[in-house]
């Protein structure tokens, strides 16, 4: 269940911008630019790295 958590967390920064915010008047993007957590295949890494930000 933990490997799921960014791409949840990824989906609910692109919630924030879909929903929230009037595109129309105020352009705005999150972007994810990386994302790591761990270097071995089907084991669940103890912590996960995310950077990104807001362009508004």
């Amino acid at each position: 269940m933990r490997s799921s958590l960014p791409r949840r967390l990824v989906l609910g920064l692109q919630t924030i911008v879909s929903r929230q915010i009037d595109i129309t008047r105020e352009p705005a993007v999150v972007t994810i630019g990386s994302i790591k957590g761990g270097m071995r295949e089907n084991i669940v890494a103890d912590s996960v790295e995310m950077r990104g930000g807001p362009r508004l």
